[in-house]
Order: C-alpha cells, then sequence, then structure tokens
C-alpha cells in the first residue's frame, strides 16, 4: 500500500482500476479495507481510490484529527494523484470527512452518497457520550472497541457477523488510545454541513432502518432537502457493507451510473 507525507506524517493510499474516480473513505475505528470487496467490483469500471484517514489503519496520527484536517489530506492524496474531480462515497465518519471535502474544495467533487452518515452535527448529548468514550477507552481499550464496535450492528447481526465483528475489534486494538481520542474529539466538534444539502453538489444516502448510530428518526428533513438526489433504505444497523452487502453494492452501482 502507497504512501505519502502529509505534515510529516505518513498517509496510507490504494488506487485501483481506471475511469471516472471514485473515492471510498471509512468510518471510526475502521480503515480502507472494509471496502476491500466493493473494490475488487468497482474497480473493473472505476479508478478506485481508498485511504487509510489519520489515525487510521496504516496511517500515523496527526496532531488534530478534525474533520477538516482530514479532508485536507484527502485533498493531498487526490492533488498528488492529479484527481481533479471524483465521486466521493463515505461511511458514517468519511461521511463526514466528504463533506468538509466539498465545503473546502467544492471543485473536487460534484456527488457525494452517504453512506449510513449524516450532514449534521453531533447534537449535545452525543457530544457528552463523546466525552465519556473518551475517559473509557483511555482505561480500558478492549472494552471500548467491544462496547462501541458491537453497537454498530443490529442485536440479530451481531450474532450472525460474529467473526467479522471480531476480526473489526481485533484491528481497532491496533490503533494508538491517544489517536482514538483525537478523532473523538474531531467528530464531537464537527460543524453542522446541512448548507450542503442546499447547494448544486449532488448528495445522495444509504441508511439503515435499524441504525442506532445515526437514527433514521434523525435524517427525515435531510433526505428531503432540495440536493439530495437519492435514498436508499435498508434493513439493518449502521454496518450495512456487511450486514447487507449486495444491497449496499447495488445502491453504489446506481449512484456511479
Amino acid at each position: 500500500m502507497p504512501h505519502l507525507s502529509f505534515k510529516k506524517n505518513s498517509i496510507h493510499y490504494d488506487v485501483k482500476g481506471t475511469g471516472n474516480p471514485v473515492l471510498l473513505l471509512h468510518g471510526f475505528l475502521e480503515n480502507s479495507t472494509m471496502w476491500d470487496d466493493y473494490t475488487t467490483y468497482l474497480s473493473t469500471t472505476h479508478q478506485v481510490v481508498r485511504i487509510d484517514l489519520p489515525g487510521h489503519g496504516r496511517s500515523d496520527d496527526l496532531d488534530l484529527h478534525s474533520m477538516d484536517e482530514m479532508a485536507e489530506c484527502v485533498y493531498c492524496v487526490l492533488k498528488f494523484l492529479n484527481i481533479s474531480s471524483a465521486a466521493v462515497i463515505g461511511h458514517s465518519m468519511g461521511g463526514y470527512v466528504a463533506l468538509a471535502l466539498a465545503n473546502n474544495y467544492p471543485e473536487l467533487t460534484k456527488r457525494i452518497l452517504l453512506f449510513f452518515s449524516s450532514a449534521a452535527a453531533d447534537t449535545p448529548e452525543k457530544k457528552e457520550n463523546r466525552e465519556r468514550l473518551k475517559t473509557i477507552v483511555t482505561q480500558n481499550k478492549e472494552r471500548f472497541m467491544r462496547h462501541a464496535i458491537s453497537m454498530l450492528f443490529t442485536k440479530a447481526t451481531r450474532q450472525s457477523f460474529a467473526s467479522e465483528l471480531e476480526k473489526l475489534i481485533k484491528e481497532a486494538q491496533e490503533l494508538s488510545t491517544e489517536g482514538i481520542a483525537k478523532t473523538l474529539d474531531g467528530l464531537k466538534t464537527r460543524q453542522d454541513r446541512q448548507h450542503i444539502l442546499t447547494t448544486d453538489i449532488s448528495i445522495s444516502f444509504v441508511s439503515g432502518k435499524l441504525d442506532e448510530a445515526i437514527p433514521l428518526a434523525s435524517l427525515k428533513s435531510q433526505h428531503s432537502a432540495k440536493a439530495v438526489k437519492k435514498v436508499w433504505l435498508t434493513e439493518n444497523g449502521h454496518m450495512g457493507h456487511i450486514e447487507d452487502s449486495n444491497s449496499c453494492l447495488a445502491a453504489i452501482l446506481e449512484f456511479l451510473a
């Protein structure tokens, strides 16, 4: 996996295929390998770019893990690859980074798929919860991982995808405690980007009816916003790429068509 230097830190990325560029951004505690199966399929028709966001996968921690800092990192990777515009698909936190990218570098994308993600900032209650999670991860990282990642699945899929869940926990355990805390701060302090839902950038959503991390009820006004082109609803939680892979792939293919 190649890498480049961003503010003296190593950022890893991957490029496969040729054609119109599509950028895949992973979520919190994940890495670019979450897109492995989809990349195999999409790279037959597109140039697929994946990035380990700062503090995740093989990429180094930064001084700050704000969504804007991550967006700047993504911008530098795309610039290095001579990609002037790409369709962007962001899972959860990756969607927040995609929106920061659209806000700060609007020339880089005309289409975003918020994949189990939201344009809204954290609520006061969610911000308080992020602070509690920072304490938990500092005291007991394994306990934090098991709680945080398990809650992204439904009760049923925690059982049916137990091996996938354990793999995610094991990978996330390798992340630095300091980096996780920085990212929680970045999530907590991210700006509200709902104004982008009224711009000329085409926005689509894939949302889970049983998603507890980003409840469907909190997305209804976003789903009906001016710039929103398409909404796909799935019968699963926050991890649709695992829980309902085929339906999510079909949505991605329609988004890219």
